[in-house]
């Protein structure tokens, strides 16, 4: 699976988190990150692998960036 790809006409949010993961968020602007309107990415990194998972498995526009660490990644 690619990296993240942005849209230019979207917000983007990268949070490279303690927990070992980069998160990626894709929003529309002025969207607040306690709103269902995210594409979110998780990066994950195991020796020199990187893996990159969607939230709930799928592209879509429906997750909270404040949720983000406790979202299943597919």
């Amino acid at each position: 699976m690619p990296g993240p790809t942005f849209d230019a006409a979207n917000v983007q949010i990268v949070d490279a988190n303690g927990d070992g993961n980069t998160y990626f968020g894709n929003a529309s602007p002025g969207t607040a990150t306690s709103a269902a309107a995210w594409q979110i990415q998780r990066m994950s990194v195991s020796g020199t692998a990187q893996t990159f998972k969607y939230a709930d498995g799928d592209v879509g526009y429906d997750n909270v960036w404040d949720n983000r660490t406790s979202l299943a990644y597919a």
